[in-house]
């Protein structure tokens, strides 16, 4: 408990001081955490192994490695911001494209499940839709040693954007649907065998959640991919929302939730190629099991 509460008090300080500082600091303090981030290696065995899975051993620039640092860097010190980020005197907090596909779904009136990743500048995916009048509801972990209400409150529910935490989640998305409103969850971290389908990303097995197909299935809602990623500016942000991705049947219900968990991750496989600087390469997503480990 105690622990929380210090921590909470970091985040108030550090959101209060980032949100005092000009775009030109922001974007320099940002650099300056890549760089130091670099430097000290965080998390760069893993960076490289799966830069290795997705492109080949070595087959990649040199170069990618410090802007991926770089990105990581400027997304710390934005998601900082966030709470302070002023909507255009147009509505709009970002640029986005595809909305054509989001208002073609909702038209059936059963709702949309966003399908996302840790990409660009994420919250900005959210946070440009509620900017449009879109209601929108995130799936959301319970985070250790910090006020979780007031973490979302500050990155979402000040945008208009509601939290339904991943636990007991359900009930709530299922109501979420039914007044025809939008949910999104990410896609793209290891989950655990229980909750997810093994199957191929990148070329290597890995487990994938099953929740959207589960979603979607249960509820008849359709599934939408949609991904952020900055400009090379490296201050605007932007967001694309592609055209749903139909369920696919089989009689078989394991190789049904396997082929949509699939085709769930095609569109998240071209962003990343397509925009490999954007994604979060720390994550361990292609964990070896510690049975695995022992054989080698």
């Amino acid at each position: 408990m105690m622990k929380s509460k210090v921590y909470t008090a970091l985040l108030k300080v550090a959101f209060a001081v980032t949100g005092c500082l000009p775009m030109w600091l922001r974007v320099a303090l940002g650099r300056l955490s890549g760089v130091i981030l670099r430097v000290v290696g965080f998390r760069k065995g893993i960076v490289l192994k799966n830069l290795d899975i997705v492109f080949g051993q070595g087959n990649w620039s040199k170069g990618l490695v410090g802007k991926i640092y770089r990105h990581f860097g400027l997304l710390f010190i934005e998601m900082l911001y966030f709470p302070s980020v002023k909507q255009k005197a147009d509505g709009h907090i970002a640029n986005i494209t595809g909305l054509e596909n989001l208002d073609a779904v909702l038209e059936k009136g059963n709702g949309a499940l966003i399908i996302s990743a840790h990409t660009g500048n994420w919250e900005m995916t959210v946070g440009c839709l509620a900017s449009r009048g879109y209601k929108v509801n995130t799936i959301v972990k319970h985070l250790k040693d910090v006020d979780n209400d007031y973490l979302n409150e500050k990155l979402r529910g000040l945008k208009g954007v509601k939290s339904i935490f991943k636990e007991n989640a359900m009930l709530n998305i299922r109501r979420a649907l039914k007044k025809n409103e939008i949910c999104l969850m990410v896609i793209d971290q290891r989950s655990k065998k229980r909750e997810g389908v093994v199957t191929d990303h990148f070329g290597k097995e890995t487990c994938t959640y099953a929740a959207p197909y589960v979603i979607s299935k249960r509820f008849k809602c359709p599934v939408v991919p949609a991904y952020s990623y900055r400009d090379e500016n490296l201050k605007d942000h932007h967001a694309h929302i592609y055209p749903e991705v139909k369920l696919i049947e089989n009689q078989d219900p394991d190789e049904e939730a396997r082929l949509n968990v699939r085709q769930y991750l095609n569109t998240l496989e071209d962003f990343i190629l397509k925009y490999p600087v954007q994604w979060i390469w720390m994550h361990e997503r292609w964990r070896e099991s510690r049975s695995s480990k022992k054989r080698k």
